[in-house]
């Protein structure tokens, strides 16, 4: 669990289940570690109150204030304003750091955070942290759905004064470029190379996937019928689970519960054609399935499909030995699940 100075408190858990050999082309960092509470003392800074608790965090909170009404979500003003203040909050942190006995050379992974309005948003400032081969997510605000949040872990740095603060500038002005606002920073001072945090997110964006709404996504539904805008394909593959993600807006991404997968697939075209076809198709599906308000993972050689409609979630589901020898109903969506996968493969090998 990680807990943040936040008054809105943005909670996130994950798991790590056993390795998915069969996906190990699919290599998008992406993700959080999995932390459990330990009476190991650590702390955490907010400004500059200092508390017991299990990490080194700072946070400015400026995502609270009202933003502009014209959908601009970091004015001119703001982001001078929020970077004056990182800038300023970082060697604090760093102090109580060194009291941790972190030396200027130790070299440590920062979480970061950063915040907007709109998942396209979002979604373009994830892509770009991805190229620094930062592991990265982004989806719903856990604390205000009306936000869209940005986080990840990035590459080892050292915890010299001057390369974190120049870091730090550096992440304000990528946000901003992007109409984001980063909210901070984070570590854990007992990283060690024996003991490398454990990277895995697929909780976590599993259960964002759920969480995207119409609204959220830029579609204006009917209200007088069930509309399918989204379809979750989750797949066992013996004791792992790929989740292939789709949006009736072509959006698309991939999460493994061994780690990594791919994310922003539908920035692709291929990607994006192959998702809204799946989700078109799953329409047709709907009165195969059963209204659920439970999400629970496939069990063992199954498939789950879950659809997302403005009246609900709905699921259905089907074991791998009917998609083989070919008797199953659900065996199209299964084949167009199956394509959106293929082609969110074929993004990661280019």
């Amino acid at each position: 669990m990680r807990i943040t100075p936040n008054k809105q408190k943005r909670k996130i858990h994950y798991t790590c289940k056993a390795p998915l050999p069969i996906w190990k082309t699919l290599q998008v960092a992406i993700g959080r570690p999995n932390r459990s509470m330990t009476t190991k003392k650590k702390t955490l800074i907010a400004g500059l109150i200092l508390i017991t608790t299990t990490l080194v965090v700072m946070g400015i909170f400026d995502f609270l204030k009202p933003k502009s009404n014209s959908g601009q979500f970091v004015s001119e003003t703001v982001f001078n304003s929020n970077r004056d203040k990182q800038m300023q909050m970082t060697p604090q942190t760093l102090d109580q750091l060194r009291k941790l006995n972190v030396t200027a050379d130790k070299e440590l992974k920062l979480e970061y955070f950063f915040y907007t309005n709109t998942a396209e948003k979002a979604e373009q400032l994830a892509i770009e942290i991805g190229k620094l081969n930062y592991t990265v997510q982004h989806g719903v605000s856990a604390g205000d759905k009306k936000l869209f949040i940005v986080t990840g872990w990035t590459t080892k740095m050292k915890m010299a004064d001057e390369v974190v603060k120049q870091w730090t500038k550096q992440m304000c002005e990528l946000g901003y470029k992007f109409d984001c606002e980063f909210d901070g920073w984070g570590t854990d001072p007992s990283q060690n190379d024996k003991a490398e945090t454990t990277e895995n997110s697929f909780e976590g964006l599993r259960n964002m996937a759920f969480s995207a709404t119409p609204e959220q996504l830029g579609l204006s539904l009917p209200t007088d019928k069930t509309v399918v805008y989204g379809v979750v394909m989750d797949w066992e593959m013996g004791g792992a689970t790929a989740t292939t993600v789709s949006y009736q807006t072509g959006d698309a991404s991939l999460y493994l519960s061994s780690g990594g997968g791919v994310i922003g697939g539908g920035q692709h075209q291929n990607v994006n054609s192959a998702a809204k076809q799946f989700v078109s198709l799953g329409q047709t599906y709907l009165d195969k399935t059963t209204k659920t308000e439970i999400k629970p993972l496939p069990s063992a050689d199954e498939v789950r499909f879950y659809l997302l409609t403005n009246k609900g979630v709905f699921v259905g589901q089907e074991q791998m030995k009917n998609f083989e020898n070919n008797s199953s109903t659900w065996l199209k969506l299964f084949e167009e699940g199956n394509n959106v996968l293929t082609e969110l493969r074929k993004t990661s090998e280019k």
